[in-house]
Order: C-alpha cells, then sequence, then structure tokens
C-alpha cells in the first residue's frame, strides 16, 4: 500500500497529477492551468482507495485558491478512510 495521495485533474484533453504525502499537498503539486473553461474528472487516489468526481470549471478554479484548498480537500477525501 502505497503512503503517497496522487490527484489526478483531466479537463480539455490534457491530464495534470500531484502526488504528495498528503491530499492537501497532492493537490499543491499540480500546476494551475492557465484556462479552466470546460468540465473535468478529479481522481483521487491512495493505496487502494480511488475516487472520481465531474466537477463544473466554476468548482475546478476553486481548487486552485489557497483559502478554498483545504476545505475542498477534506470534500473530496471524504469516505477514503
Amino acid at each position: 500500500m502505497s503512503d503517497l495521495f496522487t490527484i489526478t485533474l483531466e479537463t480539455g484533453g490534457k491530464s495534470f497529477v500531484g502526488k504528495g504525502e498528503t491530499a492537501l499537498k497532492a493537490l499543491q503539486a499540480i500546476k494551475p492551468p492557465q484556462k479552466l473553461m470546460l468540465k473535468g474528472i478529479i481522481t483521487t487516489q491512495h493505496g487502494d482507495i480511488k475516487t472520481k468526481r465531474l466537477l463544473a470549471p466554476v468548482r475546478l478554479r476553486r481548487f486552485f485558491y489557497p483559502n478554498a484548498q483545504r476545505i475542498l480537500i477534506k470534500q473530496l477525501t471524504m469516505g477514503m478512510k
């Protein structure tokens, strides 16, 4: 079982990946896309547990706001423990 969190953002035919010891560090490791105009899929993986969510562009942009990241990560990782 891997101790690293992996978060993958797939939008507009591109894939952005971040890895870290915590889900927050994995999210912060993702380089923010220049524009988020399309829906996207966020995949969170920790060991064998994997979740996928389809999100609207407005919600995806919030993942790159520093003040909102802690709250959104809690929502993303809910049910993974």
